[in-house]
Order: structure tokens, then C-alpha cells, then sequence
């Protein structure tokens, strides 16, 4: 009888062992993903405000221009929707990996 409950206690602790192994793998894999995702969402944020310094620099040189301004305002539109899309793309895998 001794040696059961021995047997037992063993196995228990080796399946509690396990799951502490695998709970602690899983949070530094999420961990991991979370800022692999911060990096990305910081990245593109970075790119889009580049694009829009260097594209109020050109409209202040158009004076006048408006046509081409308009032009600009719609590719500056389109960077922001891109922008939008590509963070909620990876809000969306980060949630899915939760």
C-alpha cells in the first residue's frame, strides 16, 4: 500500500512538473510573440510617419500645385488605411495566439 501511494506521489508530481514546464514555455513564447508584434506595429508606425514628413516637405515645395497636392493627400490617405490594416492584422494574430 506504501508503495503505491509512493508510486502515485511520484507520477503526480511528474505530470504537475509537466504542466509547469509547458505553462512557463507557453507565456515566454507569448511574451515573445507580444513584442515581436510591438516591434512590428513600432516599424510600421515609424515608415508611415517617414512618409509623412517627406510628403508635407514636397506639398510646401508645390506652393501652388493643387492638383498634385491632391495626389498627395490621397496617397497619404491610402498610407493611413495600409497603416490601419497591417496593426489590426497583427492585433489579430496576437489575440489569436491568447
Amino acid at each position: 500500500m506504501a508503495d503505491a501511494t509512493v508510486k502515485y506521489q511520484t507520477e503526480v508530481k511528474v505530470q504537475h512538473r509537466i504542466k509547469s514546464d509547458t505553462i512557463k514555455y507557453c507565456e515566454r513564447e507569448l511574451r515573445k510573440e507580444e513584442l515581436q508584434a510591438e516591434k512590428k506595429s513600432i516599424e510600421l508606425i515609424r515608415d508611415y510617419q517617414s512618409l509623412k514628413k517627406r510628403q508635407f516637405r514636397y506639398m510646401e515645395a508645390l506652393e501652388d500645385k493643387a492638383g498634385e497636392i491632391d495626389e498627395y493627400e490621397k496617397k497619404m490617405l491610402k498610407a493611413v488605411e495600409d497603416l490601419e490594416e497591417e496593426l489590426m492584422n497583427i492585433e489579430m494574430v496576437l489575440q489569436d495566439a491568447l
